[in-house]
């Protein structure tokens, strides 16, 4: 490669905006990692699960299409400014947003009963569709 290729990469590298990352902890613990290609399930075992019962089923990776991904992003966002659905202390069936950058980690909980909350699961269990594994 020629020296000056690899200059016009590494500044548009450094041009670019900061890219925000998108992880949810569901009600019951189970992790959904977004990114503008995917969305990782991590589901939480019998033997993490507080009942010593729950399994959030198989872990897995859905592709998604970046208007997909946008349409999440939006929901996160919408939900971290929406001040009213937020609660100070992380509790069964609470969800928690996070929203990540290289400068800066945000964690919002949300209530039992808010909208945001009910959206977004919604949204990303529609998506990757946990199965049990049993």
């Amino acid at each position: 490669m020629k020296p000056n290729f690899i200059l016009f990469i590494l500044l548009i590298g450094c041009n670019q905006p900061d890219m925000k990352h998108y992880s949810y902890a569901d009600g019951n613990g189970n992790l959904f990692k977004i990114s503008t290609t995917e969305i990782h399930y991590i589901p939480i075992t019998q033997e993490t699960s507080s009942s010593g019962i729950y399994s959030g089923g198989l872990e897995k990776k859905v592709a998604i299409p970046t208007s997909q991904y946008h349409e999440i992003a939006t929901l996160f966002e919408e939900a971290a400014k929406n001040k009213s659905a937020h609660t100070s202390k992380r509790k069964m069936m609470t969800g928690l947003v996070m929203i990540n950058t290289r400068k800066e980690q945000k964690s919002i909980i949300l209530r039992p009963s808010s909208d945001e909350k009910k959206q977004i699961e919604s949204v990303l269990h529609t998506i990757v569709q946990p199965q049990s594994g049993e």
